[in-house]
């Protein structure tokens, strides 16, 4: 068969020569189809069938004429022709018709007289190929095509993983057992949950743990005294112990709490965006206005024998420490006067919250991720109430309506955290973010609007991470805002600890 013989049907891909469809499926006209199948002996039928069938036989190249050829027109199909006879004309009448017989002559099988045996042929047809002819044009320069990459990816090497780890190690069974529970030169974290941490945390970790093999079991920061209006700088303890309980997600010290408001001082003084000020948390703590049990106290004890005198000595060195911090409030409110918000996390009971005050308009507002009854830290808004007392006999702005007390909004929408946890740490520390999230104009204060839902995952894991990232680069380097020039990283021993580029 000639390879350039065209096609009458084009193929989808627009192929019309005979050639270039090899190994191509392809329409053909069915009056030019011949089965190659069984021989005739086969295809007689049996007594049941009370039917004869002609055998199929090839037809020979002289009977397939020009003459004989029949072109579609119009809607015709294939079938509305009548079938090619392959019979010779000199062949067999009954042979070519076939009668059927009648139900009640027996079964009569006649014998066909065969022609010329044709040539065997397999029974399974073959594709059309044609052997000894060169791929088609088109077919080599779709393989070129396909063998030959783009420009665009041409001297471009495969881009690293972000991960810095082997994923085969995650499920490895020689990953060490970290204690639950803080253990000096111990991970904090296994090494699956550790490697899964923001890249704040990991970091910081590892400077933990080269900073453990120093034998260092806690920094120190110095605070600046402008920070809080202190009145001389003073330092802060950060122990091990405590970033251990934060990468553990547990309860938060207030050292780090206060490390948390350092954090937003600095941006605050570098954006001027909200007007914020912080109050000290360990200045303001539970632990600060309770009755203290001091050797003065002792003494005046010790010198009455009545219960009564005993209660009235306790009681007034009680209100001595409420003073004290009442004190420090006031005078954080007057020295801040420039600022619109005064924001004071208060840690009671292992739970914290967040109060919003904002002395210009008398009022307050309470934060709290647990919705603690107020009773149980109601002495410390008796403090809050008397230093706005001691804010308004200074003079200093405040609403005509509210000279006495401050009118203190409880049970607001903000923030909950899911019971039976204890991240009241974590969403004080979301409260007082330098975002606007939770503050807004003073005249707008009502309008607040609702935030009752969840921190996320990623909400804490952010948390942690920018505490993380604060101590290391601000407390613990050398050229950070808060460095202890007098602390353990300050010797020279510790100078590689200290002192490194800071890159990130």
């Amino acid at each position: 068969m000639d390879s350039t013989c065209e096609l009458d049907i084009a193929t989808d891909e627009g192929i019309e020569v005979l050639g270039d469809a090899i190994n191509q499926y392809v329409q053909w006209h069915r009056r030019d189809i011949i089965l190659q199948g069984c021989s005739s002996q086969e295809l007689q039928p049996g007594p049941e069938a009370n039917i004869e069938y002609a055998a199929l036989f090839p037809v020979p190249e002289e009977n397939n004429r020009e003459q004989d050829q029949t072109t579609l027109v119009g809607n015709d199909r294939v079938d509305d022709f009548p079938h090619h006879d392959p019979t010779p004309v000199d062949a067999n009448i009954e042979t070519r018709h076939p009668v059927l017989p009648s139900p009640k002559s027996a079964t009569k099988i006649t014998e066909m007289p065969s022609p010329q045996a044709p040539p065997k042929m397999p029974k399974i047809p073959r594709m059309i190929t044609t052997y000894g002819k060169a791929p088609s044009a088109y077919v080599d320069k779709f393989l070129r095509a396909m063998n030959n990459p783009p420009s665009s990816f041409k001297n471009k090497e495969k881009a690293p993983l972000q991960k810095d780890f082997d994923v085969r190690d995650l499920f490895s069974y020689e990953v060490e057992i970290t204690p639950e529970n803080y253990e000096h030169g111990k991970s904090f974290l296994p090494h699956v949950d550790l490697q899964l941490s923001p890249w704040e945390l990991i970091k910081f970790h590892a400077w933990i743990m080269k900073a453990m093999k120093h034998g260092i079991k806690e920094i120190t920061a110095m605070v600046p005294p402008s920070i809080f209006n202190n009145p001389v700088p003073h330092q802060i303890v950060i122990d091990f112990e405590d970033l251990h309980r934060l990468y553990r997600r547990r309860h938060m010290d207030v050292n780090l709490v206060t490390v948390f408001c350092l954090m937003q001082w600095q941006e605050e003084v570098k954006t001027q965006r909200h007007k914020v000020a912080y109050l000290d948390p360990a200045r303001i703590h539970q632990t600060e206005h309770n009755f203290k049990l001091n050797e003065k106290v002792q003494e005046q004890l010790k010198a009455v024998k009545t219960k009564k005198a005993k209660y009235d000595i306790k009681e007034e060195a009680h209100k001595k420490e409420r003073h004290k911090v009442s004190v420090y409030i006031a005078k954080v409110m007057l020295k801040r006067v420039d600022k619109d918000w005064l924001m004071a996390p208060y840690g009671f009971d292992n739970h914290w919250i967040a109060i919003m005050i904002i002395p210009k308009i008398g009022r307050a507002v309470v934060l709290d991720s647990a919705d603690y009854d107020r009773k149980q830290y109601r002495e410390f808004i008796g403090v809050l109430q008397n230093a706005y007392r001691l804010y308004v006999m200074k003079g200093r702005p405040h609403p005509p309506d509210w000279k006495e007390i401050m009118n203190i909004r409880y049970n607001f929408h903000c923030h909950k955290q899911p019971p039976g946890l204890v991240l009241c740490g974590y969403y004080v520390c979301e409260f007082l973010r330098n975002s606007g999230r939770y503050r807004t104009n003073p005249e707008d204060m009502p309008e607040i609007p609702v935030a009752n839902n969840r921190l996320g995952d990623r909400d804490i894991d952010n948390i942690c991470a920018d505490i993380a990232r604060f101590i290391q680069r601000e407390i613990c380097h050398v050229a950070g805002e808060y460095f202890d020039h007098g602390g353990v990283l300050a010797l020279d021993e510790n100078s590689n600890l200290s002192n490194w580029t800071k890159d990130n």
